[in-house]
């Protein structure tokens, strides 16, 4: 990011943790960020910022925003299916591989993006709940 001096913003909740496969996860949002870098490019304004907070007592969300070139209806209804890529050298599995990782940690994504004014990735992922150990008394 500091290569292309592109400006990034983090603010992540405190106390909050996932109930995921980290691994899992983490190449989710790799693959999420280093496709928001690749969005951002050639903008005039370089700006991806990550936000991870509490949906709800249930539920987290993780959202990448970037001021990249978005996408149009018609790429977003195509992005998650295999081999579909915009992208020169693209293969076209990432964001396919991302979608069937966050399923598998039972959790769901969701995209909203207009041509030329940026992407917003929202991934929403199971919240790690304490369990009350209930005393048995014979």
């Amino acid at each position: 990011m500091n290569k292309n001096n592109i400006e990034f913003e983090q603010n992540i909740e405190s106390d909050l943790t996932f109930f995921i496969d980290p691994q899992q996860i983490r190449q989710v949002l790799l693959n999420l960020l280093l496709n928001a870098v690749q969005a951002v490019e050639k903008s005039s304004e370089k700006k991806i910022k990550i936000i991870m907070e509490k949906e709800n007592g249930e539920m987290g969300r993780i959202l990448i925003i970037d001021t990249g070139k978005g996408m149009s209806q018609e790429e977003i209804n195509h992005i998650f299916e295999p081999f579909y890529t915009s992208k020169e050298k693209g293969v076209g599995l990432g964001l396919t591989l991302s979608y069937n990782l966050i399923k598998e940690n039972k959790g769901d994504i969701h995209v909203s993006s207009f041509p030329a004014q940026g992407t917003k990735f929202t991934v929403v992922l199971p919240l790690f709940k304490e369990k009350k150990i209930e005393s048995t008394q014979d």
